[in-house]
């Protein structure tokens, strides 16, 4: 029985088409066509310069860091040294595709490529893609900073002195390739917990190559108990109320080929390194006193690689790079002013049986901003020593920089 028979007509029947003359083709052929997306242009000094249309966006920023540091190695008869350079040249990308869920970032660092031996071979920071349509399962994928210390997530634009801690350079995972799923609003609450669960390649940014199966798994979780506030950049700028964020990260880092996990070039005897990596933050900020603690924990395995030296003879397996490190900062915006003062001490602690060299940092400087870290001058003085040969046999370090963000 056909359909023409019950009285439906079949698809291709002409009864399905509308006469032309008839008021129901008259509302199709009148439809309204869909507008065309409005496209938006603006820019905001320290936030880049914007373009969207619809769901589509893409922001460019830069960043550039100009630095002069007087060092004197007291322990040594040489005069003092002068640098001048260009310590950072950022140039960075961020946009969404699609809908507002879908967001792609990419950093890259122009600054000492044409230096000798360069600083690094490529420009490329941070590539990867993000995708927030679950609040609480938030995936990232690509190269980036991994959830480890809270010192290397944080934008190093946004520091109270010129530069990061002795603590965050012997103690960092910098960053890798990989992916992890997380949220910086679990639960829907208001910002009181964050969470970040993720797997990278333990190679760092020097993923070149095929290696035996070993990758780096991490876990990091963030209590703020009054709430969220802007916790990742330094200096109580807003003289805020109180606001308090709580940070712990573990991690295992499985077949490390550098000596500090994903940093500190690769072991002498060409093996590789088991290791269990932990850290826990605090930050305070309260009427423009910024408070910052973090102690860090490095422990794990050798395995030597059977490397032989240029006379043919075996090189011992070199000791694991074990220890512990801890920093403290503290620092105060100058009220009606947009002066601010800090100090900092930190110290990184070898391990039994460790390749770590003990050493301490204190210091302090004074930053102005003109408008906040947008455009800022920083100038801080360190003392950096090895506690066997005492503080006065340390290395000393006055630096200026100034910070132009656009």
């Amino acid at each position: 029985m056909s359909l023409t028979t019950l009285g439906l007509a079949a698809p291709n029947d002409p009864a399905l088409e509308l006469d032309a003359s008839s008021p129901a083709a008259d509302a199709v052929s009148e439809a309204p066509e869909a507008p065309e997306p409005k496209t938006e242009i603006s820019a905001r000094p320290g936030e880049g310069v914007r373009v969207a249309s619809g769901d589509f966006s893409l922001t460019l920023g830069m960043r550039a860091q100009v630095r002069a540091t007087l060092e004197d190695q007291r322990a040594t008869d040489d005069d003092a040294t002068l640098g001048l350079k260009l310590q950072r040249m950022r140039v960075t990308a961020k946009g969404t595709l699609f809908d507002p869920h879908t967001q792609l970032a990419l950093d890259l660092d122009l600054a000492q490529l044409g230096a000798t031996p360069p600083a690094r071979t490529t420009p490329l920071l941070d590539a990867f893609a993000q995708f927030s349509h679950l609040r609480d399962l938030t995936l990232r994928v690509g190269q980036y900073k991994v959830p480890f210390l809270r010192e290397t997530i944080q934008a190093d634009g946004k520091l109270e002195l010129v530069d990061l801690s002795l603590m965050q350079r012997r103690f960092s995972l910098d960053r890798d390739v990989g992916l992890d799923v997380g949220s910086q609003d679990l639960f829907g609450t208001g910002g009181y917990l964050r969470y970040n669960l993720g797997v990278y390649s333990g190679q760092g940014t020097r993923n070149l190559e095929q290696r035996p199966f070993g990758l780096m798994y991490l876990a990091r979780v963030e209590v703020l108990p009054l709430g969220a506030f802007d916790d990742y950049s330094q200096g109580d700028l807003g003289r805020s109320d109180l606001g308090v964020a709580l940070g712990g990260a573990v991690g295992y880092v499985d077949g490390a080929r550098q000596r500090a996990g994903t940093l500190g070039g690769a072991f002498n005897d060409g093996g590789t390194a088991d290791y269990q990596v932990a850290t826990l933050d605090l930050v305070l900020k309260v009427a423009g006193v910024h408070l910052y603690g973090a102690v860090a924990f490095r422990s794990g395995d050798r395995d030597g690689g059977g490397a032989l030296d240029e006379s043919g003879v075996l090189i011992p397996v070199e000791d694991a790079h074990n220890g512990w490190g801890l920093v403290g900062q503290l620092s105060y915006v100058i009220p009606t002013t947009s002066a601010l003062v800090a100090c900092r001490y930190a110290a990184s602690t070898a391990g039994s049986d460790s390749a770590m060299t003990n050493e301490r940092e204190v210091g302090g400087g004074v930053s102005y901003f003109f408008h906040k870290h947008a455009l800022k001058l920083q100038a801080d003085a360190l003392r950096v020593w090895q506690p066997k040969l005492g503080m006065s046999e340390g290395t000393d370090q006055v630096r200026l920089q100034l910070q132009m963000v656009l």
